[in-house]
């Protein structure tokens, strides 16, 4: 079974982004600080952890949730990885949030200041990474071709996505692939820092990204 629970604060407004295509899905991502309840001395108050939020959950997040807003989550891990501009293989973690509400009540949450002091059982949450913008112009890469961080839809009819077809994508990198593709490159996205898969139910791009143990959401 995978299936986390947690309570925390949101460290800073949530990243909302929305795909591509007529039926456009909602992203939001966030990081949560999560008080620890035992500690050595020298180690952190809290652990900030990555979640993404999609479709009718990411519309929650977008239209309700903001910097120290506490609430609930529950969900379940996914990891990834991929390979930095070093060489190097970096591993991701992160929480597909499935159900999310809020942890107290709206006049502790208008009392709150917003920060992370000691008072709080916070330090100071990770600087933010860069992302790419909210809505880009969508693009498709394929044969080798780089391609820009941000959403991208293959159009309806392409069978295959060849090596390395998206270069290196920095930033996080959601994608809509089409029943159509039948045969995906082991190195398509190898380079790829964050990858987000759109898919169809049982299609050929659903088995890879769970193969590779990338993120993805049922279109």
């Amino acid at each position: 079974m995978n299936k986390v629970v947690l309570m925390g604060r949101l460290t800073r407004n949530p990243d909302v982004r929305y795909s591509q295509g007529e039926r456009a899905t909602c992203v939001a991502r966030y990081t949560l600080a999560v008080n620890r309840r035992f500690k050595r001395d020298g180690e952190p108050d809290a652990d900030f952890i990555n979640c993404v939020a999609f479709g009718r959950q990411g519309e929650f997040a977008e239209k309700y949730l903001k910097q120290g807003t506490k609430i609930v989550i529950s969900g379940r891990i996914q990891t990834g990885s991929y390979t930095n501009r070093e060489g190097a293989r970096v591993y991701t973690t992160d929480i597909v949030v499935e159900e999310q509400d809020f942890a107290e009540s709206k006049a502790n949450a208008a009392n709150y200041n917003g920060g992370y002091s000691a008072g709080n059982g916070y330090q100071n949450a990770p600087a933010a990474e860069p992302q790419a913008p909210a809505r880009p112009d969508p693009a498709y890469a394929s044969g080798g071709q780089a391609a820009s961080d941000g959403f991208m839809t293959i159009p309806e009819g392409i069978e295959e996505i060849k090596s390395e077809a998206f270069g290196t994508c920095e930033n996080l990198m959601t994608l809509e692939i089409p029943a159509s593709v039948t045969e995906i490159d082991p190195d398509a996205f190898e380079n790829c820092r964050h990858i987000m898969l759109f898919v169809y139910p049982d299609s050929y791009a659903m088995n890879y990204a769970k193969d590779r143990g990338f993120l993805y959401s049922e279109l």
